[in-house]
């Protein structure tokens, strides 16, 4: 384990793990870096140390984007539908 491990050290601000808690590791890694005074890799290194305690996190990361709740996708599915439905409707002569 590395000595920026923050475990049974002291405890990470609460904008810090509110960051990491919603995925925003640019941002606690950036708070960190004000809070405690860390240069960018030792920040980024509690950063990741502190997200890969949390496999439900770790599952997500993997399996989906920040914010991609797949409305995008349906959305997107539906315009294709309807231009597939238009272009129907043109070749088959409009019945």
């Amino acid at each position: 384990m590395s000595d920026l491990d923050p475990g049974p050290g002291p405890e990470l601000p609460p904008d810090v793990q509110e960051a990491i808690a919603d995925g925003r590791k640019i941002e606690a890694i950036r708070l960190l870096r004000e809070n405690w005074g860390l240069d960018l890799a030792e920040a980024k290194e509690v950063v990741d140390t502190v997200s890969a305690r949390d496999p439900a996190r770790r599952r997500l990361e993997h399996h989906s984007e920040p914010g991609d709740s797949g409305i995008g996708r349906l959305i997107l599915f539906i315009i294709i539908l309807g231009a597939v439905a238009a272009v129907l409707k043109l070749v088959g002569g409009g019945s």
